[in-house]
């Protein structure tokens, strides 16, 4: 029992460590691009277009919608860290590009393959920005 528990917690903690170098690259982009930027949009109360779509060729737009069309593919977990990193520089930002990767999640995983060729390849680039109320 304690040989199956010890080869189960090594393998979650080695699942983690490509995690933590994921979240520290995102931590640097944040403080190096986001953080500045963003806080002169709030302040000047506009949206961050450039800073979108920046971010968005990182890969931020299409978080975990499937990589045939744009996406990055990432799991949830993978997203949440990302956003818990993106939220240390704006948590309001933070809060439209979750909801910019629902909206594209929601047509990536229901859409036919039409409206997937056409929307998801335009969200994932932060060509077009999603929403929903």
């Amino acid at each position: 029992m304690v040989i199956l528990y010890t080869r189960y917690a090594n393998s979650v903690l080695a699942s983690l460590e490509p995690r933590r170098s994921t979240r520290n690259y995102f931590s640097i982009f944040i403080m190096k691009r986001m953080k500045l930027i963003l806080f002169k949009s709030w302040q000047e109360q506009i949206f961050p277009i450039e800073t979108m779509r920046k971010a968005a060729s990182l890969g931020f737009g299409a978080c975990y919608a499937d990589p045939e069309h744009g996406g990055t593919g990432l799991s949830r977990l993978d997203t949440t860290i990302i956003y818990e990193a993106l939220a240390q520089g704006c948590v309001s930002t933070t809060a439209y590009i979750t909801i910019h990767n629902m909206v594209t999640w929601m047509i990536d995983s229901n859409g036919n393959s039409e409206q997937r060729s056409k929307w998801v390849p335009q969200l994932a680039a932060m060509d077009k920005f999603g929403s929903y109320c």
